[in-house]
Parts: structure tokens; sequence; C-alpha cells
């Protein structure tokens, strides 16, 4: 009888977090947070009127420099419908948050590189839409996946407003813009400017027995922005006022993601 009772008793506790999660079939929501790592970006070039106009050569400052930023946030909610065959189809709006540090390797008037600290934030914002399809584990025959756990994966496509928020761009650019005995200058600006993207999505959820319907996510995300980019900058110097503009290169914003989030399956049956 001990026995029997301690297997009923290991058999209840372990209900709420053993259950097989069923194919979601109707509507859901969700939403996660978390961290995203943007890979450094290649400056297509830096383009300076007052320099470009008395050396030509230099019209391509800043060609193959590299924008670097630091650990940053995301934020992501959704809404889809499952078609309860394990595909998914889901609406989803995401922002992105990026600090700025740094241009590196912008070209100097003596062939060598040099470097322009930076201040401010990449913002990105914007619309996917992302087809989904959530794995049976048994049938895949994953048996390291626990039957509770249901992985899954996704591809999507949208657009991405990519803004350079509160940018600037500043240092001693004597020997960059040509001035011999050098000063200390700024770029700077809150322009943005909009891309087509795409992203690919791996994730496994974790049903709430308790809750039927209720799931935590764990997600990784990479998010490409396929299109050119460039910005106007204002460029502030002693007896200076005038413009710049940064070019990124086309594929060159590439964000790499982990979050944890919750999802709601609406008319879920309880799991057994």
């Amino acid at each position: 009888m001990k026995l029997r009772s301690a297997l009923l008793a290991a058999t209840v506790l372990a209900a709420p977090v053993a259950a097989k999660a069923e194919a979601i079939n109707g509507l859901y929501i969700g939403a996660g947070a978390g961290a995203n790592f943007l890979q450094d970006q290649t400056v297509s070039g830096i383009r300076y009127p007052q320099v470009t106009a008395f050396r030509p050569n230099l019209r391509g400052i800043g060609n193959n420099s590299q924008l670097k930023t630091d650990t940053g946030f995301i934020g992501v909610v959704s809404v889809g419908y499952g078609l309860g065959n394990g595909l998914r189809l889901e609406l989803e709006g995401s922002y992105r948050q990026n600090k700025i540090t740094a241009i590196t390797g912008v070209r100097q008037f003596d062939g060598t590189r040099g470097r322009l600290n930076g201040g401010g934030d990449e913002m990105k914002y914007g619309g996917m839409l992302n087809v989904l399809y959530d794995f049976d584990p048994n049938v895949l025959g994953l048996g390291f996946f626990p039957a509770a756990i249901t992985p899954y994966v996704g591809l999507g496509v949208g657009y991405q407003y990519a803004q350079d928020k509160n940018a600037r761009f500043y240092g001693n650019s004597g020997p960059v813009f040509g001035q011999p005995n050098g000063f200390n200058s700024i770029l700077r600006t809150n322009q943005g400017e909009g891309s087509f993207a795409y992203q690919a999505i791996l994730g496994a959820a974790f049903p709430i027995a308790a809750v039927p319907g209720l799931a935590i996510t764990a997600e990784y995300r990479f998010l490409g922005l396929a299109e050119s980019r460039s910005y106007n900058y204002q460029y502030f110097a002693p007896g200076t006022a005038t413009r710049a503009k940064l070019g990124i290169g086309s594929n060159e914003d590439l964000n790499h993601s982990v979050m944890l989030g919750v999802r709601y399956a609406f008319n879920a049956a309880p799991l057994p």
C-alpha cells in the first residue's frame, strides 16, 4: 500500500509539468522579451561635402568602417491562429534597441584608420508575418525532449523601421575631416529609414497544465534587414554647421535575439 500510495502521489505531483501538449487549434496571443545582439554593421561611406569639395579622393571616407553597438533589448507581441495540425500563422509586432558605441576604422588623410566615439541608440520597430510549425517529439523520435515540451521553428517576412535615435559620433576629427590642427566635432541625427526584413525562429513551448492554453516559451530569433540605408547627419564644429551623410550597406543589420515569453491559446482543451 505504501508503494501504491507513493506512486499515486508522484503521479499527481508530476501531472502539472508532464502533461503532453496538444496542437493549437484556433486563436492565440503571445508576448516575450529578452536580449538583442546586433552584429557590427559595415558603413558604406561617410560623405561630408566640405571635405570632398577640396579632397575628392575622400568621397568614400568611412568605407568599410564598422558601426559598433552594445547588447540591447527586444520586446515582441503577437497574435496568431493554429490550424490544429502543428502549423501556425502569426502576425507579430516587435521593438529592438541597442546602444551605439563607436565607428571604428574611419579612413584618415594619411591612409590610416581612426575611431569616432558614439552615443545614442539604434531602435527598430515594425511588423512581421510568420509561419511556424510545432513538432511532436514522439513522432520525430526526439527522446531528449520531454513530452510536455513542444519544439517549434518558423520563418517570417515583413518591414522594420530602423531609427538612429539621438545618435552622435564625436572626437578629434582633424585628421579625418581635413583640419590640420584638429578639433572636437560631432555628427548628430534622429533620422530613420525602413527596410524589408526577414527572420528565422527556433523555440520551445512548455504548457502549464493548471491553466489550459497557457504556455511558457523560450526562443532564439535571427532578424535581418535586406536593404541598404543612409542617414543625414548634422555636422557641428567650431564655426561650422553643415550636413553629412552616413550610409549602411545592404544586409548589414543582423540581429540575434534570445527571449522568454508567454502564450495563451483560446478555447484550449484541458491537458490529459
